[in-house]
């Protein structure tokens, strides 16, 4: 038995151990994973800060909603904590998790445009070295299979010429100035820290001073010809680390003081004054003391012309010649005086002085010029142009030998009209569009006033001198708004003779009663005076075409309009409309449709045209609302459909709108039907009115969308 147990754990242990050592060993790698991710996870807390704080110096690569100045006042206040506490304060960095950065112990320092996020504790997990640390997410990169180079990460090294940054392998990095190491931080960084650097730029500061030369040049000074004064100074504009300026320009005077006008080159010198000569022929004269002899032709007589430099009014840069005397002094003419040296004539002939006269050229220069305004003046140019003159003094010489310089015998003066400006093209394109608004009085018949508007586009060519080539358009005019009402019609004479017309339309007072006070209890609206109601309320009278009337108290009956001949028959007058009364009975659509037909009854038509409108459709209505058979609902079918189409017809008439062509056609064979069966009546009251309403309420029913707006058309 003992054997047997023996055997069973040894046979036991030969089968798990190839598992057991598998276990242990991915144990151990599983281990070494987790080491290597919490190390690599300072690293990760390190790059994800530092790229927050730069974030947030130099915004590049992101878009903010801050202003320019916002984020000036921001990456102020960030460097000021960097600077004070070697952490940003809080709420600079929306995207810096405080709490992380204190618990890793991560600083920042900035200086001399070097950003530097490093770990201001050598102690790390695991004991790990800074080597170890920054080997981490290199080979996490290699154990999940990607490639990561891990540069600008590494350990503070110094060397000769001073500190930077010992990437991996050895590899030097960044260097880093010494206002960084310590400057006005209260420690210095030690060697082997762990940290990143950066050139991070602030846009808001200036790094530096770009010179530019500025070059001028000045007239010799009075009584001086020459080329000029050549004079040079230099210009500072700041600019920060991107090479964007920063500030305005300006001069330094003070240290360098290169930024006063010094001379470089001077080319000034005092005017020449050059002789010219004109020789003429004369008789020459030999006196000796016993006789004279005059040979004719043989004497010469010869004048002396003197010219000065000056500076040249169009460029004082270049010399031009004028005549003068023999101390230069600048004559408005040449002006010669007989040589006395080299005249062999008798001189007592010839006067003592000689003018020359010139041969003048003249000529037009014109140029191109851009407008005055060109924001303004978008299009076309300016022509200016003046008078060139070219006066040339020739001297005539005594011997042909004479003439081998002929620029010592010739001058010619260049002289220019001032610029004037000869032609203006400039011109500009002109569009504007502006809206225009009329109100005008409604048709004849109708009160109140109609609104329209229309557009004008106004465009051509805006010139600056000369006429504009502007025109108008417009376009049509538009109705917007249209507050048409029909006033209140004169009393008919039916009405007069029955003596219904007092106060038929009492003056003063507005839609709603003219500003009496408003009766207690139910009331209604009263629109013929007569203190009883016509309407339910003000609305209902309006749509009818009533704009005046008073509340009354008590209620309006059939709520149809003003009755006729409510004394005979009891007969109200809402009930008098029988088609639209059993349609309101039947599907309980209200008054809107009576108060058209009774306003269009009581202005276009007569007690006769009621009488036979009463004999001829009351049997009609009893048929089709009295049972639900087939035909009784054909017959109602066609009443409503000829209801709805007068009425839409009566109320676009009265609107002066487009009319309906069915109701049209329906009225023009209706209404002279009906007239002519009530003038064949007498006129009379027709019994059985008031059994309408009792006979279509027997078929009341809930109206479907479709009838409902077909019935409100």
């Amino acid at each position: 038995m003992h054997r047997l147990l023996l055997s069973s754990a040894l046979s036991t242990s030969l089968v798990f151990h190839p598992v057991m050592a598998q276990a242990q060993s991915w144990h151990a790698d599983r281990v070494r994973e987790e080491q290597l991710n919490e190390l690599a996870a300072y690293t990760r807390v390190l790059w994800t800060a530092h790229r927050q704080v730069r974030k947030y110096i130099d915004w590049m690569g992101w878009r903010t909603r801050l202003t320019e100045r916002e984020q000036q006042e921001r990456t102020r206040l960030i460097l000021e904590g960097l600077k004070s506490r070697e952490v940003p304060s809080e709420n600079l960095v929306p995207g810096l998790s405080f709490r992380t950065t204190n618990s890793f112990d991560v600083r920042f320092r900035f200086c001399e445009d070097v950003l530097m996020t490093y770990f201001g504790t050598p102690d790390f997990k695991h004991n790990a070295s800074a080597e170890e640390l920054i080997d981490a997410p290199v080979a996490q990169a290699l154990w999940n299979g990607k490639y990561y180079s891990g540069a600008l990460l590494g350990q503070m090294a110094e060397d000769g010429e001073g500190h930077y940054i010992q990437e991996r392998g050895g590899k030097k990095g960044r260097r880093i100035p010494e206002c960084v190491i310590k400057g006005e931080y209260p420690t210095r960084i030690r060697t082997g820290t762990v940290a990143i650097a950066q050139w991070v730029i602030n846009p808001f500061e200036a790094t530096r001073d770009r010179i530019t030369s500025e070059k001028r040049t000045l007239p010799c000074p009075a009584g001086q010809v020459g080329s000029g004064i050549l004079q040079t100074r230099k210009r500072r504009q700041p600019v920060n680390g991107r090479g964007q300026p920063v500030g305005a320009p300006y001069y330094d005077i003070v240290v360098e003081r290169d930024g006063v006008w010094r001379d470089r080159t001077r080319h000034c010198r005092a005017p020449r004054t050059q002789l010219r000569q004109d020789t003429q022929v004369c008789d020459l004269v030999m006196r000796t003391a016993e006789q004279v002899i005059t040979v004719p032709g043989e004497g010469m007589l010869v004048y002396d012309y003197f010219w000065t430099e000056v500076p040249d009014p169009d460029d004082p840069s270049q010399v031009t010649w004028q005549p003068s005397d023999k101390d230069g002094n600048i004559l408005p003419a040449p002006l010669g005086y007989v040589s006395t040296e080299m005249t062999f004539c008798d001189g007592t002939s010839k006067p003592p002085t000689s003018a020359i006269t010139p041969s003048t050229r003249s000529w037009s220069e014109e140029e191109d010029r851009a407008c005055s305004n060109p924001a303004w003046w978008t299009d076309g140019h300016q022509v200016w142009g003046r008078t060139a003159t070219e006066e040339t003094y020739s001297y005539s010489g005594a011997f042909a030998d004479w003439e081998a310089t002929p620029d010592l015998y010739t001058t010619v003066i260049l002289s220019h009209t001032p610029w004037a400006q000869r032609a203006n093209y400039c011109r500009r394109w002109h569009h504007e569009t502006r809206p225009q608004a009329i109100t005008s009085d409604c048709a004849s018949g109708y009160s109140g006033t109609r609104s329209y508007v229309r557009t004008a586009i106004t465009q051509g060519t805006d010139w600056e001198i000369h006429p504009d080539q502007i025109t108008t358009t417009y376009t049509p005019w538009v109705l917007t708004a249209k507050n048409c009402r029909r006033p209140a019609p004169p009393c008919p004479v039916w009405r007069r003779e029955r003596g219904q017309c007092d106060n038929h339309a009492p003056a003063g007072g507005d839609r709603r009663g003219g500003g009496r006070e408003r009766p207690e209890g139910p009331g209604s609206f009263d629109v013929n005076g007569d203190g009883r109601g016509d309407f339910q309320n003000a609305h209902a009278a309006r749509a009818a075409g009533y704009d005046s009337g008073r509340e009354v108290s008590g209620t309006c009956g059939g709520c149809n309009g003003p009755g006729r001949g409510r004394e005979s028959g009891g007969n109200k007058g809402g009930e008098k409309k029988i088609v639209c009364t059993a349609m309101n009975a039947a599907y309980g659509f209200g008054s809107f449709r009576q108060a058209i037909w009774l306003a269009h009854a009581r202005d276009s038509l007569t007690p006769y045209h009621q009488t036979g409108y009463h004999l001829v459709f009351l049997p009609l209505v009893r048929r089709a609302y009295g049972s639900d058979d087939w035909r009784a609902r054909g017959i109602r079918k066609s009443l409503e459909h000829i209801a709805r189409e007068r009425t839409a017809d009566i109320r676009a008439e009265r609107q002066q709108a487009r009319r309906r062509p069915l109701g049209r056609l329906y009225r023009a064979l209706l209404e002279p039907a009906c007239y002519v069966v009530g003038r064949l009546a007498g006129g009379r009251d027709v019994a059985g009115v008031d059994d309408v309403t009792r006979i279509a309420s027997r078929r009341r029913q809930t109206p479907s969308p479709r009838t409902r707006t077909l019935n409100h058309a």
